[in-house]
């Protein structure tokens, strides 16, 4: 259960991962708001608030049309290879790439070197060691091309995604725009230029350029990494010689950018405060109550709300958390500070703070005992959420991101898309899900959710999303 954003800016990052690269993998059918959401998530100008921190980087200067690198080149005249950065806006960067003339095409004879036609395939060479390799995708070809490195946390998933392009020989010119540029470092080395750009959004945006061939590299780095390790991760590609083309087309990937943008464009622009989701007829149990699932009976042992982290030591995969950091100066649970910021266009303006909400909550825990009445043993999901409700029966699914602003929430990794940030069991596990469940045993578990003191309507626990069996918790969060 991520939390947070991650890469391609997406919440749900850690579960799409696993998904998609499962051997079982099922296809899933998303409601027409995830998709929206996952557009403009996608958006790589859609972003979060300002952040300076690295007073070791340039800082990005208000100077328009400024080179920034200074061009290599392969040799001199029309045949060159040539990688540098611009600066058109205050905000804004645009790199150049181009290749000049290959081996095969070069008709000189001065012995002067030209662009390597050759094939290479990509290695990571160095991430920080607290991240590990989570997946890797392929290119169309079905050759590794992409690295996943990551590293969980209930609040922040520092990750870095690299990938492996090639400049198709058509075009032979990569023209890659850079907006929300608030610091860069660009650098140049005997085999390599290296662009790395810090935005305003807890990202940083790396492309390096491998001289004289026809292959570049991106890094796209999310939560905090030191300047040292962007350095590092840059420097640490390695190519090496290849029978099969392993990059991904450059020309593919700008073409998919390109049609992102223009269903970002086409979509609709006024947004709803609320997405709604009609949940149907609901079976409703009460505390005490058992129902079934399949093989699995489901008892609802208690629900009982506090204004502290007592008993607690949990995050929602069943580690070890300290959650001294949510705390008032008292010990109990702060408000939620919500944050709205205002768009800038990464050009000429950046994200600004509009305003803030103060928003109060509780902590609702909920005592649950699984028993396997099956004949097999059994890995079995624990995965209830709250849902508000309203009269209609429709589910509201509160919008934060509209064109022109969104909002941020101080306790967002404690309430991400309602689910719980806390589960305990006495049987063994595998992250949320009872692990080797044996048929006859019993299992006792806890969960911890957020829940709002105004909420937009009626709270209800949804236990099971097939059957559709809920408890009415509004008339006990009194």
């Amino acid at each position: 259960m991520a939390k947070n954003y991650l890469p391609f800016e997406d919440e749900n990052w850690n579960e799409i991962v696993e998904d998609a690269f499962a051997p079982d993998a099922e296809v899933h059918v998303f409601s027409e708001h995830y998709q929206k959401r996952k557009m403009r998530l996608m958006n790589k100008n859609t972003q979060k608030k300002p952040i300076l921190r690295r007073k070791s980087f340039i800082a990005a200067a208000a100077a328009v049309a400024a080179v920034v690198v200074i061009p290599t080149t392969a040799f001199a005249g029309s045949r060159i290879y040539t990688a540098f950065m611009e600066q058109p806006a205050q905000y804004q960067r645009d790199i150049t790439i181009e290749l000049g003339e290959s081996a095969e095409t070069s008709q000189t004879d001065d012995g002067a070197a030209v662009v390597d036609s050759g094939t290479y395939k990509m290695s990571v060479g160095y991430v920080p060691e607290d991240l590990k390799l989570e997946a890797t995708a392929e290119n169309e070809d079905g050759y590794v091309n992409s690295f996943k490195y990551g590293t969980y946390d209930t609040e922040d998933w520092r990750s870095a995604l690299f990938d492996f392009f090639v400049i198709d020989n058509e075009s032979r010119t990569f023209n890659e725009t850079l907006k929300h540029v608030v610091a860069e470092s660009n650098y140049e080395t005997e085999d390599r230029i290296v662009f790395i750009s810090r935005l305003d959004n807890d990202r940083s945006e790396i492309w390096v350029a491998f001289k004289d061939t026809k292959y570049v590299a991106k890094i796209l780095a999310l939560q905090e990494f030191t300047d040292d390790e962007l350095k590092m991760m840059a420097e640490g590609l390695v190519l090496e010689e290849s029978d099969v083309e392993v990059a991904s087309s450059y020309t593919t990937y700008t073409e998919y950018q390109e049609q992102l943008r223009a269903e970002l464009e086409n979509a609709d622009a006024s947004e709803p405060e609320f997405y709604k989701e009609h949940m149907g007829e609901m079976n409703l149990i009460s505390v005490g109550e058992t129902f079934s699932d399949f093989d699995v009976d489901v008892t609802l042992d208690s629900i009982t709300f506090q204004d502290t982290f007592d008993g607690l030591t949990t995050d929602s995969i069943g580690r070890d958390y300290d959650y001294s950091k949510y705390m008032d100066t008292d010990g109990t649970l702060a408000d939620n500070i919500r944050t709205w910021y205002t768009k800038g266009d990464g050009v000429n303006t950046i994200d600004e703070v509009d305003y803030t909400e103060t928003m109060s909550a509780r902590i609702m825990v909920v005592n649950l005992t699984y028993e396997n009445k099956g004949t097999e043993e059994i890995e079995y999901c624990i995965c209830p959420g709250i849902r508000p409700i309203d009269e209609n029966g429709d589910w509201l699914i509160e919008n934060k991101y509209f064109d022109d602003r969104y909002a941020e929430d101080s306790l967002s990794a404690l309430g991400y898309d309602d689910g719980f940030f806390s589960f305990s069991t006495d049987h063994a596990n595998s992250k949320n899900n009872l692990a080797a469940f044996k048929p006859g045993e019993k299992a006792q578990v806890q969960l911890a959710f957020i829940v709002y003191d105004e909420p937009a309507a009626d709270y209800y626990l949804c236990l099971d999303t097939y059957q559709d069996v809920f408890v009415d918790i509004s008339s006990l969060n009194e």
